[in-house]
């Protein structure tokens, strides 16, 4: 059995701070889990892993009508995601080419966590045949990931018939360097070494502005 489950709740709320000012905020929480994910076909049990993640978005959006020809919107808003993923042994992983995937689950442990931040303003002012409109807009991103994948290491046969033959050597007490030598042992083996964590940030800015003139009743250039 592989079993998952997803929850997702968005409350919204509306504030008339004046006659001339609304802010609105919003909240949203999104989470899933999904347990023995791997399994299937010729992967055994051994190869599962559990994934879950979570996602929280708080928006925060505030209107203000600063005089009959001038309205300013200003949006914040912050993401913050955890995703990972739990393998169910740490053993090295044994793929027998044309048999089966065995051991552990290569794809190791892994944390991955992302912040995002971003404020926007805009104005909007009527000044006769003018309309103008400007503003901005800052982010930032700022993402840590930590992965263990392949450091378990894995061990290829090159079929089902050499992987028995290598099973009963280990059993008759035979040595590594005798069974290599008698062609059972494994044809390859890869692991993965080094610093697991990385993490990156970014900032990016804009502006923008924009002037709509009416010149004549038909014509109008932006």
């Amino acid at each position: 059995a592989s079993p998952s489950s997803r929850m997702n709740i968005s409350p919204r709320v509306d504030l008339q701070l004046s006659n001339n000012n609304v802010m609105s905020i919003r909240y949203q929480r999104w989470s899933r889990s999904n347990t023995n994910d791997g399994i299937g076909q010729f992967s055994l049990p051994t190869q599962a892993f559990d994934t879950s993640g979570t996602s929280q978005n708080v928006q925060i959006g505030d209107t203000q009508v600063i005089s009959a020809r001038t309205v300013t919107q200003t949006r914040f808003e912050y993401r913050h995601s955890v995703n990972d993923s739990i393998p169910f042994s740490t053993d090295p992983t044994l793929r027998i080419i044309g048999g089966f995937t065995g051991g552990g689950s290569n794809g190791g442990t892994s944390l991955n966590t992302e912040n995002r931040y971003e404020l926007q303003s805009i104005t909007s002012m009527n000044m006769g045949k003018h309309a103008l409109t400007y503003g901005g807009r800052l982010r930032f991103m700022n993402q840590a990931v930590n992965t263990t994948s392949g450091y378990n290491g894995t061990f290829t046969f090159t079929g089902i018939g050499v992987y028995t033959q290598y099973l009963q050597s280990v059993a008759l007490g035979l040595t590594d360097a005798q069974i290599i030598a008698a062609g059972y042992g494994p044809s390859q083996f890869d692991i993965t070494a080094g610093n697991p964590v990385a993490s990156v940030g970014r900032t990016d800015y804009a502006f923008y502005g924009e002037d709509t003139w009416r010149a004549r009743p038909s014509l109008s250039l932006t």
